[in-house]
């Protein structure tokens, strides 16, 4: 019999040691319009023209599930119609063509948003580098 007892006391400290209070799952953030929606992120944008690159400030908020607004380089501001299919995110409607067009997803959590256009173009490609302001 006390070798049964000594036996459940062994087995009762396995399974209590291997669970870990301090030890937090961090969540996995889905590129969606509701998990971006009301957010505002402010980076750089970069854009490759064969052997030159110009960087530059940007910001953007997405005002709901469709609507948004940027600023860049603190003197050009407008809105903006977008919508996100998986990786993709269409940015169309603006005055400035900087932003228009296809994004592909690079990275996305919490407060890190990268995103790149003209993936395979080795002469002409833009990326976005964000984080999460607001």
């Amino acid at each position: 019999m006390k070798k049964v007892i000594f036996i459940m006391i062994i087995f009762v400290g396995f399974i209590l040691s291997g669970c870990n209070k301090d030890e937090v799952s961090k969540p996995i953030f889905e590129f969606s319009t509701d998990n971006i929606k009301q957010t505002g992120w402010k980076g750089t944008l970069r854009v490759n023209f064969k052997d030159e690159t110009n960087e530059k400030e940007i910001s953007l908020l997405f005002l709901d599930d469709k609507v948004g607004r940027y600023e860049y380089k603190k003197t050009q501001t407008g809105g903006f119609d977008y919508d996100i299919d998986g990786k993709l995110l269409r940015i169309w409607g603006l005055q400035s063509n900087k932003l228009e067009g296809d994004w592909m997803l690079v990275e996305f959590t919490e407060n890190k948003l990268i995103l790149k256009d003209e993936l395979y173009s080795e002469q002409y490609n833009k990326t976005l580098e964000l984080t999460r302001d607001y």
